[in-house]
């Protein structure tokens, strides 16, 4: 039960006289802490309150703090919980543009690409500066091959609402045992690991390098994934490398030299051998 001092009912009027609602708040929040040894249900069961107005205090509160109610909070998980459960079996996927310096003037191109969560492996389905329906088709079927798509193993595909993501596209996605996961408008933290792949490759390799043709592009991408993989370190797996070429081994032997890619626009560092 509630103590005296949050719920006073008036015994002619049958309700409780009105307080300022953060003061309410403050009380059941006070009321609530010292419960610890009843669960979350029980200590703000709103059929316990003897107040209407009360009663609405704890949905309030609920709410606040991003709580379902008692019969779906079981039911329910959240798009951080659902990541982390999913990780190894969930990929990526989106756009990002580019401008190309061709024989027409500067051209934008659109790079398509895929990232999984869990290993954080990108790879290039393509790029184009017409991504219309057809060739969007044809990056599906390459993707979705049983023998090197990179979808093997994969159960969902998170993509945004861009409309390239046609519906032939989405249908050929599917065949391959895969669920697509349409997220929200306007909600790019919900891919945040395309994302955060975007802002590196631009900000390491692209927004550096005057791109001539599709030639300079195709180099520029795929000597950027190399080093993403094989010689980047990454603070969100331990600061390791993803797929080092090296073995284990001689990373303990030898002298550190320093190696360089694109003409010493991406730099690392390894042991020689001995």
């Amino acid at each position: 039960m509630w103590p005296a001092s949050i719920v006073v009912c008036d015994p002619l009027l049958g309700k409780a006289p009105q307080v300022p609602l953060v003061e309410r708040d403050q009380k059941i929040e006070a009321f609530t802490a010292n419960r610890a040894d009843q669960s979350l249900t029980e200590r703000v069961r709103l059929g316990k309150f003897r107040s209407s107005s009360i009663r609405s205090d704890g949905g309030h509160i609920f709410r606040r703090h991003g709580i379902s109610p008692a019969p779906k909070r079981k039911q329910s998980i959240s798009w951080k919980n659902f990541i982390r459960s999913h990780r190894d079996v969930l990929v990526g996927v989106d756009f990002f543009t580019t401008e190309v310096l061709t024989l027409n003037g500067l051209t934008t191109y659109y790079v398509l690409f895929f990232i999984h969560l869990e290993t954080r492996q990108v790879n290039l389905a393509g790029f184009t500066p017409y991504p219309d329906q057809e060739w969007m088709e044809q990056a599906g079927r390459n993707i979705t091959m049983e023998e090197w798509g990179c979808l093997k193993g994969c159960r969902y595909l998170l993509h945004d609402r861009d409309t390239k993501f046609c519906q032939s596209f989405r249908e050929l996605i599917k065949t391959g045992s895969v669920n697509l996961l349409r997220l929200p408008a306007r909600s790019p933290n919900l891919n945040s690991y395309a994302e955060r792949w975007v802002r590196s490759v631009k900000e390491e390799c692209l927004s550096r390098l005057i791109l001539f043709g599709e030639s300079s592009l195709r180099r520029a991408l795929q000597q950027y994934i190399v080093h993403y993989h094989e010689e980047r370190n990454h603070q969100g797996k331990a600061n390791r490398i993803l797929f080092p070429s090296r073995p284990e081994a001689r990373m303990n032997m030898g002298a550190v030299r320093g190696r360089e890619r694109l003409g010493g626009l991406l730099k690392y560092y390894e042991r020689e051998a001995p």
